[in-house]
């Protein structure tokens, strides 16, 4: 089996999410299920915000915002944050 087959698959059990939200374990997560343990982690995946390459300065202060939020909450809540 390779890769995109593998990815299709998991995207069609666990969904897609293109910005950072809390998992039902509380851990900051993005895209297919990847856990982002700190700030520096979300530094190295590429974010957009209105179209543009994100600042390391802004994607710290998402991630601060979303691991300061309350978890159990559906991932579109975390999106606006």
């Amino acid at each position: 089996m390779n890769q995109q087959t593998i990815l299709e698959r998991l995207k069609s059990f666990e969904g897609f999410v293109p910005y950072m939200y809390r998992c039902t374990g509380g851990a900051v997560t993005a895209g297919i299920g990847h856990a982002l343990a700190t700030a520096a982690d979300a530094a190295v995946l590429q974010w957009e915000i209105s179209g543009r390459p994100a600042s390391p300065v802004e994607i710290a202060g998402d991630f601060e915002k979303i691991a300061a939020a309350p978890i159990g909450l559906v991932a579109e809540h975390y999106e606006p944050l």
